[in-house]
């Protein structure tokens, strides 16, 4: 007995060694994966699947941004019910999708490919490669973190891309975001780049980028989404009745007649047609905008919802989308059409 009483703690102790040398090695292979890449081993991931959940009503939903990869293929992104989304359009219909991290506030999204892309969730990124969405853990933001958020993506390319938003901001390079200096006392809604070394963001200021850093350029009034048609040209929504219009290497303040409505979005298709979406409530009652810009002028077009519009993307001059506050219009045949009526959610 007293034999079996001695050898017990020997026993113990080995199985706490192999224990903690299992944890070591499984802690090791995560550490590698995360870094490798990009994605926390243990976070939940959501991969699209077609023909699970197709979408026949949107209300109740808010979209917040789209990015068309072709006539035939896109995704919008936004919250149902608070919880964070994902609509993936293929081939004339839209599949619903809820995303990693489903308490998070999606803003704004950019494909860099057809298999990856990268939306800004307040404090932290969601990550869509190869059909599968994880949260990507680069930013170092918590909720904790004083006034920093990001709002704003562009991806110029799978390896490079620039993120924005409230007293930051990031680049992607070499496989990771990585904070960059000059942005700490901004507040940044939009960005867009121009090549891999430059690029624009807008908000209460404007700041240029290029060649890796950013300085703050004069603007006549601040800004909440801007679409660059070349280094030399672009556009920025500046709220209500007004656009900025940089031409000749300066922003200048243009008026554009938006019935009271505010701009929320703008997308170009070339340098001489763009279209901006935009919305408003007052005293109960929506507003819905939609401006063309062709002939050199913006003008306001029939639009076949009140719901109040977030973004917009021309695959052509001739097909899109915009989505918004309940609402997904497609334009075809010249005009823009509500593509969900009424049904019923999935």
């Amino acid at each position: 007995m007293q034999a079996k009483a001695t050898n017990q703690p020997q026993r113990s102790r080995s199985s706490k060694r192999r224990a903690i040398a299992v944890l070591v090695v499984v802690l090791l292979a995560a550490a590698s994966y995360t870094f490798i890449s990009g994605r926390p081993l243990f976070s939940n991931m959501v991969c699209a699947k077609n023909g699970d959940a197709v979408v026949t009503d949107v209300s109740g939903y808010v979209l917040r941004d789209i990015d068309m990869l072709s006539a035939d293929e896109g995704w919008a992104i936004g919250v149902d019910d608070q919880k964070a989304i994902a609509l993936h359009y293929n081939r004339g219909a839209w599949y619903y999708l809820r995303l990693p991290q489903t308490h998070a506030n999606p803003k704004s999204f950019s494909m860099a490919s057809s298999n990856e892309g990268w939306s800004t969730a307040d404090t932290q990124m969601l990550h869509f490669k190869d059909g599968c969405w994880s949260t990507n853990s680069d930013l170092g933001l918590s909720s904790f973190s004083r006034y920093k958020s990001v709002d704003g993506v562009y991806m110029v390319s799978e390896d490079v891309g620039l993120a924005v938003g409230g007293r930051v901001g990031f680049q992607y390079k070499d496989g990771h975001w990585r904070e960059v200096d000059g942005l700490a006392n901004t507040v940044l809604y939009d960005v867009f780049m121009t090549s891999p070394n430059e690029g624009w963001a807008v908000g209460d200021v404007f700041m240029h980028f290029l060649d890796g850093r950013w300085q703050q350029v004069e603007s006549p009034g601040a800004a909440g989404s801007v679409f660059m048609t070349s280094r030399n040209e672009g556009w920025a929504t500046s709220g209500k009745d007004e656009m900025l219009h940089y031409v000749d290497g300066k922003w200048r303040l243009i008026k554009v007649d938006t019935y009271d409505s505010e701009m929320k979005y703008v997308f170009m298709v070339d340098a001489s047609e763009g279209w901006v979406v935009g919305g408003d409530h007052y005293l109960g009652e929506k507003y819905s905008l939609i401006l063309h810009y062709e002939n050199g002028g913006w003008r306001k077009v029939d639009n076949p919802t009140n719901e109040i519009l977030n973004s917009v993307d021309m695959t052509s001059s001739t097909e899109g989308w915009a989505v918004g506050d309940g609402v997904i219009l497609p334009y075809t045949g010249g005009k823009w059409v509500n593509a969900f009526p009424a049904s019923t959610k999935p």
